[in-house]
């Protein structure tokens, strides 16, 4: 199973998670995993006797920042889904096409 639909499995079934949530989830869990990944990156290498590579780590705090707002997108789609009494609908992760683009 790949990590996305793993992602989008982690939050079936809940109350008030619909399709449209569980894609904001599965967003906010890529851009959550590409922020650490940079992160963790090494700013810069030396080996002695050969050429340092230095790496730009300022895209992390992007990619910070749009889990964080995909975070907020789900957890105020599972409000007003839990308050509009929409009854969000629970249905298998195969029915949701999500196609992402870096």
């Amino acid at each position: 199973m790949n990590d996305l639909q793993t992602w989008l499995d982690e939050r079936a079934g809940e109350d008030g998670v619909d399709d449209a949530a569980r894609v904001h989830w599965a967003y906010y869990r890529a851009y959550s995993a590409v922020a650490s990944r940079i992160a963790a990156t090494p700013a810069s290498i030396n080996v002695p006797g050969a050429i340092g590579v230095s790496v730009g780590s300022g895209a992390s705090p992007y990619f910070a920042k749009l889990a964080e707002r995909k975070l907020q997108a789900f957890e105020a789609r599972v409000a007003a889904n839990l308050a509009g009494g929409s009854g969000a609908r629970k249905v298998s992760s195969r029915s949701t096409p999500v196609r992402f683009t870096w």
